[in-house]
Formats: C-alpha cells, structure tokens, sequence
C-alpha cells in the first residue's frame, strides 16, 4: 500500500501495519544535515536512530500512528551528540493533531 501523509518535511519510509483498526507508519524527516546543539557547526553523521511513537490525525477513519525514526548526530568539531527536532511533531503528536499546541 502507498501512503501520503501529507506532513511537510516528513518522507514514508514503510507502512508498518495496514488493518482494518489501525494504521502505523513510519517516518523519517527529510533533513540531512542539522547544526550541533552546543557548537552549531553542520553535522551529517548519524550516531544513532531511535523509533519514537508519534500520534497522527486517522487516515480513512483509522487512528494512525507514526513510528518517526528519530536520529541523533554526531559533532565531528566537540564531539557532542544532538537529537533532531521536527517542526511539526510535539510531544510525541503531530501540530495538526493538537493545533493548539506549537514548538
């Protein structure tokens, strides 16, 4: 099955689970390059990648569930490690869903 989110900066990677209760899908963000938290030098080394459970809006009436692959890079220039940041998730949901609620 193929699937648009329709979430800016965001790419599909997979659909994870496709049922008739649920959908799950997972994510990553399109940026390959972000600024160290603590020096701000570019960095595009990916020092790890956790799967973070995201709430989205429901897709075809399915309450959907985004697996966002959250990477932390590495700081070639102090060595310090930073985790990405999306504009549009917070807390663990997207804005569209909670539109009240803003990074």
């Amino acid at each position: 099955m193929t699937i648009r989110l329709h979430l800016r900066a965001t790419r599909v990677r997979e659909v994870v689970d496709d049922l008739p209760e649920a959908l799950v899908v997972a994510v990553v963000a399109l940026s390959s390059v972000i600024r160290c938290s603590a020096c701000g030098h570019k960095t595009a080394k990916v020092h790890a990648t956790r799967k973070v459970k995201v709430a989205d809006l429901p897709v075809s009436g399915r309450p959907t569930t985004l697996v966002w692959h959250r990477r932390r890079f590495g700081c070639s220039r102090c060595a310090t490690t930073t985790t990405e940041t999306h504009p549009f998730i917070v807390d663990r949901m997207t804005q569209r869903l909670a539109p009240g609620r803003h990074p």
